[in-house]
C-alpha cells in the first residue's frame, strides 16, 4: 500500500507542478451516442447537442470545436470559413464579385476561389485536392491546406477503439510551447489515476458486488482479480494536443493525457455510447462496468 500511496503522491505533485505552470486550459469533452444501425448519432458538446449521420470531431489546440460542422470529401476535411478565423486566429475577407477568399495570419497570405483547386500562398500557386465550395450558404475551405500553410500540424484519427470507428477525429495543433509530457509519462499518469484513484473511489462497491478488494489490485495482477480486465497500458495514438492511451485489452477504457500539463481526461469507447471524453476526475465511463 505504501508503494501505491507514493505513486499517487508522485502523480499528484506532477499534476500540480505542470498545471501551475500552464495558462492554457483545453476543453476536449464530448459525447457521441450511436442510436442503432444506420440510425445516426447524437453528438453532445458542452454547449450544444447535434444530430448527425457521421460524427466528425474537430480539435484545435486541444479544444473541441462544437460549431465546426466539418465534412469530409475525398479524404479532405472541409470546414466553414468562420472556423479558420475564430479558431486559427486568421483574418478573412471575401470578394463576392470574384467569389475569392483572402486569409491572412502572421506573414502568411492565402488566396482561394470557390470551385478552383488552384490556391496562392504568399503569391506561389499550389494545387489542392478539393476546391473551396458553398455548402448550405456557408463558405467551406480545405482545412489541411490552410493549416499546413500556417505551419500547423494536422492529423486524422478514426480508430477510436478496437477497429475502425464511424467517429472521426481531426486535429489541428499550432502551439509553439515545448511538449513536457512524454508518451511513457502519459501512460504512467493514466495508469496511476485508474488504479490508485478511480478504483479506490469504487472500492466499497467492487468489494460488495465482486468480492474483490482493490487495495490489493495492481496492473500486474488485475487480470487475475475477477474484474475481467487485462492491463495493456500502451500509447495508442497521437491526437495533436494529447496522447491517446489504451489502458486495457479489448478497447474500452482509454485516456487523453495533455502533452503540456499532464491533465488526464478519462475516455470511454464502446457500442452504446460510442465515444465519450469526460472531465478530469469524472470516471463515469470507466465505471460503466460497475453501474
Amino acid at each position: 500500500m505504501k508503494k501505491q500511496f507514493m505513486q499517487v503522491m508522485t502523480c499528484t505533485v506532477l499534476f500540480a507542478a505542470m498545471i501551475c505552470s500552464s495558462a492554457f486550459a483545453a476543453e476536449p469533452r464530448v459525447r457521441v451516442t450511436l442510436h442503432g444501425y444506420d440510425a445516426g448519432y447524437t453528438v453532445d458538446y458542452p454547449d450544444v447537442s447535434k444530430e448527425v449521420s457521421v460524427p466528425i470531431l474537430l480539435f484545435v489546440n486541444g479544444d473541441i470545436v462544437s460549431d465546426a460542422n466539418a465534412v469530409i470529401q475525398n479524404g479532405t476535411t472541409l470546414v466553414p470559413l468562420r472556423v479558420v478565423s475564430n479558431r486559427l486566429g486568421a483574418e478573412v475577407s471575401w470578394d463576392s464579385a470574384t467569389r475569392t477568399v483572402y486569409i491572412t495570419k502572421g506573414y502568411t497570405d492565402i488566396e482561394m476561389t470557390i470551385g478552383n483547386r488552384n490556391i496562392w500562398v504568399n503569391g506561389v500557386q499550389q494545387q489542392i485536392t478539393n476546391a473551396p465550395q458553398i455548402i448550405e450558404s456557408s463558405t467551406y475551405v480545405p482545412l489541411r491546406a490552410i493549416a499546413t500553410a500556417f505551419g500547423a500540424d494536422i492529423g486524422f484519427f478514426n480508430e477510436i477503439y478496437d477497429g475502425p470507428s464511424a467517429t472521426r477525429v481531426v486535429y489541428v495543433q499550432d502551439r509553439t510551447e515545448v511538449v513536457r509530457v512524454s508518451p511513457e509519462k502519459a501512460i504512467e499518469i493514466a495508469t496511476n489515476i485508474y488504479f490508485y484513484d478511480f478504483l479506490f473511489s469504487k472500492r466499497d462497491y467492487i468489494l460488495e458486488n465482486y468480492n474483490v478488494d482493490v487495495y490489493y489490485i495492481t496492473p500486474e495482477n488485475i487480470q487475475y482479480s475477477g474484474l475481467g480486465k487485462e492491463y495493456f497500458g500502451r500509447y495508442f495514438a497521437d491526437v495533436g494536443h494529447y496522447y491517446y492511451i489504451e489502458l486495457f485489452t479489448g478497447g474500452v477504457d482509454f485516456a487523453l493525457v495533455d502533452k503540456y500539463d499532464g491533465t488526464c481526461y478519462p475516455v470511454s469507447a464502446y457500442s452504446m455510447v460510442e465515444f465519450e471524453i469526460f472531465a478530469p476526475g469524472d470516471y463515469s465511463g470507466w465505471a460503466w462496468y460497475y453501474q
